[in-house]
Protein backbone atom coordinates (compact mmCIF):
# COMPACT_ATOMS: atom_id res chain seq x y z
CA UNK A 1 0.00 0.00 0.00
CA UNK A 2 0.82 3.65 -0.41
CA UNK A 3 1.97 5.48 2.97
CA UNK A 4 1.88 9.37 2.58
CA UNK A 5 3.89 11.58 4.28
CA UNK A 6 3.46 15.37 4.27
CA UNK A 7 5.67 18.01 5.64
CA UNK A 8 5.51 21.24 6.87
CA UNK A 9 7.42 23.55 5.20
CA UNK A 10 6.06 27.14 6.44
CA UNK A 11 7.71 29.52 7.08
CA UNK A 12 7.95 28.89 10.29
CA UNK A 13 9.77 25.51 10.04
CA UNK A 14 13.22 26.16 10.44
CA UNK A 15 16.36 23.84 10.16
CA UNK A 16 15.86 22.18 13.50
CA UNK A 17 12.25 21.04 12.83
CA UNK A 18 13.39 20.19 9.82
CA UNK A 19 16.28 18.05 10.82
CA UNK A 20 13.69 16.50 13.39
CA UNK A 21 10.96 15.50 10.30
CA UNK A 22 13.89 13.44 8.11
CA UNK A 23 14.62 11.64 11.19
CA UNK A 24 10.84 10.48 11.61
CA UNK A 25 10.56 9.51 7.86
CA UNK A 26 13.52 8.26 8.11
CA UNK A 27 12.64 6.12 11.51
CA UNK A 28 9.04 5.56 9.80
CA UNK A 29 10.93 4.07 6.65
CA UNK A 30 13.06 1.49 8.84
CA UNK A 31 9.93 0.56 10.73
CA UNK A 32 7.14 0.31 8.25
CA UNK A 33 9.11 -0.53 5.16
CA UNK A 34 6.48 0.76 2.90
CA UNK A 35 6.38 -0.44 -0.56
CA UNK A 36 5.66 2.89 -1.53
CA UNK A 37 6.24 6.40 -0.10
CA UNK A 38 4.75 9.96 -1.23
CA UNK A 39 6.33 12.49 0.11
CA UNK A 40 4.59 16.29 0.28
CA UNK A 41 6.01 19.16 0.99
CA UNK A 42 3.82 21.65 1.36
CA UNK A 43 2.95 25.32 2.70
CA UNK A 44 -0.85 26.90 1.60
CA UNK A 45 -0.63 24.62 -1.56
CA UNK A 46 1.48 20.71 -2.16
CA UNK A 47 4.74 22.39 -3.29
CA UNK A 48 6.63 19.36 -4.42
CA UNK A 49 5.52 15.66 -4.14
CA UNK A 50 8.41 12.81 -4.40
CA UNK A 51 7.70 8.98 -4.47
CA UNK A 52 10.09 6.55 -3.05
CA UNK A 53 9.49 2.78 -3.72
CA UNK A 54 10.69 0.36 -1.23
CA UNK A 55 13.68 1.02 1.11
CA UNK A 56 14.61 4.31 -1.05
CA UNK A 57 13.38 5.97 1.97
CA UNK A 58 16.10 5.38 4.03
CA UNK A 59 18.44 7.67 1.76
CA UNK A 60 15.80 10.00 0.75
CA UNK A 61 17.56 12.96 2.75
CA UNK A 62 20.21 12.47 -0.05
CA UNK A 63 17.94 13.86 -3.07
CA UNK A 64 14.63 15.32 -1.51
CA UNK A 65 13.90 19.06 -2.63
CA UNK A 66 12.21 20.72 0.48
CA UNK A 67 10.32 23.52 -1.29
CA UNK A 68 8.14 25.92 0.36
CA UNK A 69 8.13 28.66 3.20
CA UNK A 70 4.73 30.26 3.03
CA UNK A 71 1.82 30.17 5.25
CA UNK A 72 0.09 27.05 6.61
CA UNK A 73 -2.77 25.06 5.66
CA UNK A 74 -2.75 21.77 5.86
CA UNK A 75 -6.26 21.58 4.02
CA UNK A 76 -4.32 21.68 0.86
CA UNK A 77 -3.20 17.61 1.30
CA UNK A 78 -6.60 16.17 0.91
CA UNK A 79 -7.23 18.50 -1.90
CA UNK A 80 -3.91 17.83 -3.32
CA UNK A 81 -4.62 13.94 -2.82
CA UNK A 82 -8.36 14.59 -4.74
CA UNK A 83 -6.63 16.18 -7.34
CA UNK A 84 -3.92 13.61 -8.31
CA UNK A 85 -6.96 10.37 -7.27
CA UNK A 86 -4.37 9.55 -4.21
CA UNK A 87 -5.96 6.95 -1.71
CA UNK A 88 -2.90 5.90 0.89
CA UNK A 89 -3.45 3.51 3.81
CA UNK A 90 -2.01 6.24 5.96
CA UNK A 91 -1.44 9.76 6.22
CA UNK A 92 1.42 11.25 8.37
CA UNK A 93 1.33 14.99 8.61
CA UNK A 94 4.69 16.97 9.84
CA UNK A 95 4.35 20.17 11.13
CA UNK A 96 4.24 22.74 14.25
CA UNK A 97 0.81 23.00 14.47
CA UNK A 98 1.09 27.02 13.77
CA UNK A 99 -1.90 27.19 11.49
CA UNK A 100 -2.85 30.37 9.21
CA UNK A 101 -6.23 29.42 9.17
CA UNK A 102 -8.51 26.36 10.35
CA UNK A 103 -8.54 22.70 9.51
CA UNK A 104 -11.78 21.78 7.69
CA UNK A 105 -11.60 20.25 4.38
CA UNK A 106 -10.35 16.52 5.67
CA UNK A 107 -13.83 15.28 5.28
CA UNK A 108 -12.73 13.01 2.68
CA UNK A 109 -10.30 11.67 3.65
CA UNK A 110 -11.21 8.21 4.64
CA UNK A 111 -7.44 6.24 5.67
CA UNK A 112 -6.04 6.74 9.45
CA UNK A 113 -4.47 10.56 9.80
CA UNK A 114 -1.35 10.84 12.04
CA UNK A 115 -0.24 14.15 13.13
CA UNK A 116 3.24 14.41 14.77
CA UNK A 117 3.61 17.99 15.91
CA UNK A 118 6.96 19.52 16.85
CA UNK A 119 7.38 22.37 19.42
CA UNK A 120 4.15 23.02 20.37
CA UNK A 121 2.15 21.19 23.22
CA UNK A 122 -0.91 23.27 22.50
CA UNK A 123 -2.49 21.94 18.90
CA UNK A 124 -4.13 18.69 18.54
CA UNK A 125 -5.54 18.72 15.45
CA UNK A 126 -9.68 17.99 14.82
CA UNK A 127 -9.03 14.90 13.04
CA UNK A 128 -6.79 11.99 13.25
CA UNK A 129 -4.26 10.83 16.48
CA UNK A 130 -1.65 13.75 17.51
CA UNK A 131 1.48 12.68 18.76
CA UNK A 132 4.33 15.58 19.99
CA UNK A 133 7.71 15.25 19.31
CA UNK A 134 9.97 17.64 21.38
CA UNK A 135 12.83 18.54 19.95
CA UNK A 136 14.61 20.02 23.07
CA UNK A 137 17.21 22.11 22.59
CA UNK A 138 19.21 20.23 19.91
Amino acid sequence: GILLTAEDTSGSIGHRERGQFRGEIQLIGQEVNPRETHLLYWDTVVENHEVYKDDELSTYADFTKPMGGGGTDPDCVPDYLGEKNLKPEIIIMLTDGYLSCDISRWSQVTCPVIWCVVNNKRFTAPIGKTIHIDTGDM
